[in-house]
């Protein structure tokens, strides 16, 4: 095996002895002959793969294909029936919710109990631990036993340790999809700086978006076996389109037509309160910019004004801000939107185009600033970043076009808003963003 290889596998395969009835296990045990009295299932069969240091691998296939079987040969957790395995470098893996730890210990000792279990001294942890603990963002219950935990409490311990463990090789397996929204963009952001750092990843997921956004490589499992193995897109559209083949084409749901009606925010006092209770506690994670305003709140509305995480494609909502300036001043203000996935990869940006007129604004000053906007979005899960930027008297236009570089960024929140698209099937939605275009035809 190269320096530059972290994991080799030479025709592994995996299986497990299954027995039509109990007692068939111990006929088996006794029998003078050793007639057999079981069939084999295998699990993994001749798998042969070299994986390259600073690599992010997607492992794909559907319920049974042999992925997490995979992920513990990698591991050191499952022992092969056959083949040769060789791995290069410190693991950290989240194979199984609670794996690695024990209920019966609180959140501190657990954190202890699986630092030992990856060969750290207590010593070593202890250093770690308020580092750990912050990541995970569990409160009070960071001293109670784990058993009064829920799953997503459990993962949030469990990544916590692994990434701060500072491993060579992180092994996660679908274990983020039991947090909530805005604990997986924490994490995605810390792998990307692991991979930044040169971690090699081992991931295993069924969304496919988050294999595509994350991942440079991908393995697709059939049955046990390698289908295809190569450049991430490559993959992912052919295993999409076996699943495509195997369910058959599904009639599309009708969508209701037209546009939602936007109903314009009245500007009265009472709606100057917050309506995006976790914006406060989200804007801590990532935030910058000059401090002259900073935003209060953000959210999407739909057309009765009630607050909305789920959209359809390309619906009309409302973009609902709250402003407080720190400062007198005098300014054409504008506010921005990227759009990301999960994993933190940009798939559109607005910059509301309504506000263009001149103000003044006080010290202490609060206000809303709403306007429409829709997302042409496949479905999935994704995440606002809001920026709110401004132009000096004078400074706005060149040339009768706008220059940004003349703009002085007010405040940026990077986890402003998460929400999620439904599922539309009306159209061939291939990729993230759906334009729309229309047709000037001369014959």
């Amino acid at each position: 095996m190269s320096e530059k290889t972290v994991a080799e596998l030479k025709n592994v395969s995996i299986y497990y002895k299954l027995y039509g009835r109990p007692e068939d296990r111990l006929k088996e045990t006794l029998h003078p002959l050793r007639k057999k009295y079981h069939r084999k299932f295998f699990a993994l069969r001749d798998i042969s793969l070299e994986v390259k240091k600073h690599t992010v691998l997607g492992i794909i296939g559907r319920n049974g294909a042999g992925k997490s079987s995979l992920l513990k040969i990698i591991a050191g957790v499952l022992t092969p029936s056959s083949g040769r395995v060789l791995v290069n470098g410190k693991i950290s893996a989240l194979l199984e919710l609670g794996a690695g730890l024990n209920p019966e210990l609180s959140g501190i000792e657990n954190i202890h109990f699986y630092g030992s279990v990856l060969g750290f001294s207590r010593e070593e942890m202890s250093k770690k631990v308020d580092e750990i603990a912050a990541f995970a963002d569990l409160g009070d219950f960071i001293n109670q036993p784990l058993k009064t935990y829920s799953s997503g409490m459990k993962a949030r311990l469990a990544f916590a340790v692994s990434v701060n463990v500072e491993p060579d090789i992180l092994i996660v397996d679908e274990v983020m999809a039991v947090g909530d929204v805005p604990f997986q963009i924490k994490c995605f952001a810390r792998m990307r700086k692991m991979i930044d750092r040169g971690v090699t990843v081992f991931f295993v997921s069924h969304a496919i978006d988050s294999i595509r956004n994350f991942c440079d490589k991908a393995v697709y499992l059939h049955q046990g076996r390698i289908v295809a193995s190569g450049q991430c897109k490559s993959v992912c559209d052919l295993y999409q389109s076996d699943c495509r083949k195997a369910q058959g084409l599904l009639p599309s749901p009708e969508r209701p037509s037209g546009n939602i009606p936007v109903r314009q925010v009245p500007r009265s006092e009472k709606d100057f309160r917050v309506r995006n209770t976790s914006f406060e506690k989200n804007a801590m994670l990532q935030r910058e910019g000059a401090g002259s305003a900073v935003f209060m709140d953000f959210y999407l509305s739909d057309q009765s004004g009630a607050v909305v995480q789920q959209i359809e494609f390309d619906q009309q909502v409302m973009v609902n801000t709250l402003i407080r300036f720190e400062e007198d001043i005098t300014c054409v203000l504008h506010v921005g939107l990227d759009i990301k996935s999960l994993q933190g990869v940009r798939v559109a940006n607005y910059v509301d185009p309504h506000f263009d007129q001149e103000n003044t604004y006080h010290k202490g000053q609060i206000i809303r600033l709403s306007f429409p906007a829709s997302f042409p979005l496949a479905a999935g899960k994704y995440y606002i970043s809001a920026g709110m930027f401004s132009f000096r008297p004078g400074g706005r236009f060149v040339d009768g076009t706008i220059d940004y570089s003349n703009a002085v960024l007010m405040d940026l929140v990077e986890y402003s808003y998460h929400f999620s698209v439904l599922v539309y099937n009306k159209l061939p939605l291939r990729g993230p963003v759906t334009f729309h275009v229309k047709y000037d035809l001369q014959i």
